[in-house]
């Protein structure tokens, strides 16, 4: 079967079902790449210069994206991937010249990628002995995606840090093979969640209710359960893949339960579509009724549940970050493909990453102007009130690290890369965001030192501060809440509520 054939047949299927023909596009290039950019590159090229090329598929990408028919569209993207192809195809210094010289942005974004395809390609194919050529090629890919200044944009932590006194509330048990899930369900309430067990807290520090779900093989989801702020609950996978969201009263009388499939129905037209599990769900702003996705792997949509078990399906794509609690619900979709909204709701930013082949590890983030490819790109999200992003990176090649522990012991070295509204490079620093400052003129980020430094959006460095135990040790903060002085804290594999 020819790849037009495969092209046309796989997005033909899934535009059928209501997808995007230029995500189809890219989900089929994705696959094939690997194989087509040797082909291509031992095919014999019109002697086309990059500029030419990258012209080109300016021109057709635009046309093809305009066109709605399918079968006018269809020879568009054959040749807009094509030319793709070409490009990449070409030797890195000479793309890496273009890039250089380039000052059209989407020319020079095109160009960057391109750049880091061909790289990725390279570093898969040479062997683990060559650790300096690997280094290199990793090194041109942090070049084109950071416009050429990632060293000269470091926000360096110069000061010393004033140390601030934590006095501990609660002790929260640990799990050796699960992490704390930790919600702001409202303004006036915080959750912690293992698979057995959950603890709902006032903004005070106070323990309003604590909850078991009776687990038989489940797990929970890794959402584990949710709270009103009234201390009722609901859960799920109380037996494995149970497919029903479970009410339970305030002292944990099991209710009732609602199953995935009533929810969110199934379409007609797709019967093979995602089995109706629960994915998430929690509390929205207001306290009086829950968000649910239902589906895996992305999720069929997301419904509002009353207590009551009233509940309608959310047309809207960013209506679930409208009814949460503001900035604390985090990026959702399938794992590949993740997005969430600006705050207010205009623009959306997303995370592309292969499934397999070379691409694991250096996914694609788009926001407006923003299109970068970085290596061990992690979460991400848009600075207060902008349309401004960044990008946490989790570095995993150090000895110690452990795919398979909790994240509070993987030993990553992780960082934050920042990026302009415009598109272009704004800056990194040696830490990983965990808050937005009280005043949400800015964000708190932790380093390897459990430092926290505040950044405004101008990448200036404000404060730096460092958390104290009455024992006079380094407090290790696992997600902090500035407006209401309150911080979960690592402690001992425990975890502990605390305040300042």
């Amino acid at each position: 079967m020819s790849l037009n054939i495969v092209v046309e047949e796989t997005a033909r299927r899934l535009v059928a079902n209501g997808s995007d023909g230029n995500i189809c596009i890219r989900g089929v290039k994705t696959h094939l790449f690997v194989t087509l950019l040797f082909v291509v590159g031992a095919m014999p090229m019109a002697a086309q210069s990059v500029a030419d090329l990258v012209a080109r598929y300016e021109d057709l990408q635009k046309r093809a994206r305009s066109e709605k028919n399918f079968e006018k569209a269809r020879p568009l993207w054959d040749e807009l991937y094509a030319t793709d192809q070409k490009v990449c195809g070409t030797p890195l210094p000479e793309l890496h010249d273009a890039w250089a010289t380039e000052v059209d942005h989407r020319k020079k974004t095109q160009l960057a990628d391109a750049i880091a395809r061909a790289a990725i390609m390279q570093i898969n194919t040479i062997e683990e002995s060559y650790k300096e050529k690997q280094q290199e090629l990793l090194d041109l890919i942090v070049e084109v995606a950071t416009d050429g200044q990632f060293q000269q944009k470091q926000i360096k932590i110069d000061k010393e840090p004033q140390q601030v006194a934590i006095q501990p509330i609660h002790t929260i048990e640990s799990d050796a093979e699960h992490d704390w899930v930790i919600r702001r369900p409202t303004a006036d309430r915080i959750e912690v969640w293992l698979p057995r067990h959950g603890w709902l807290f006032d903004t005070k520090g106070a323990l309003v209710n604590e909850a078991r779900p009776p687990r038989r093989d489940g797990d929970g989801r890794a959402w584990f359960g949710a709270f009103l702020p009234d201390s009722r609950w609901v859960t799920t996978d109380l037996f494995a893949d149970d497919k029903v969201l479970s009410f339970f009263s305030r002292d944990g009388k099991w209710l009732k339960e609602l199953p995935g499939d009533g929810l969110v129905p199934q379409q007609k037209n797709n019967p093979s579509w995602s089995p109706p599990t629960i994915g998430w769900c929690r509390s929205v702003r207001t306290g009086d009724a829950f968000v649910a996705s239902v589906g895996q792997d992305g999720g069929r949509g997301v419904a509002l549940v009353t207590w009551n078990g009233k509940h309608r399906v959310l047309r809207e794509w960013n209506e679930p970050w409208k009814l949460c609690f503001p900035r604390d619900l985090e990026p959702k979709g399938l794992y590949v493909s993740l997005y969430v909204p600006s705050d207010d709701a205009k623009i959306r930013m997303t995370r592309e990453e292969a499934g397999h082949g070379p691409f694991v590890g250096y996914p694609v983030y788009e926001a407006g102007a923003v299109s970068a490819r970085i290596p061990n790109g992690d979460t991400f999200g848009f600075w207060p009130g902008s349309h401004n992003v960044f990008i946490v990176t989790e570095d995993n090649s150090t000895s110690t690290y452990d795919a398979f522990a909790p994240a509070r012991r993987r030993s990553s070295i992780r960082r934050t890369w920042f990026y302009n509204d415009d598109g272009s490079f704004a800056g990194w620093i040696d830490a990983a965001r965990i808050a937005d400052t009280d005043a949400l003129d800015g964000m708190i980020f932790v380093d390897r030192k459990q430092r926290l430094t505040s950044v405004g959006k101008d990448c200036a460095v404000r404060d730096v501060l460092q958390f104290i135990w009455p024992s006079g040790e380094i407090a290790q903060p696992e997600r902090i809440f500035p407006d209401v002085r309150l911080g979960l804290f690592v402690r001992n594999e425990h975890l502990e509520l605390a305040h300042w």
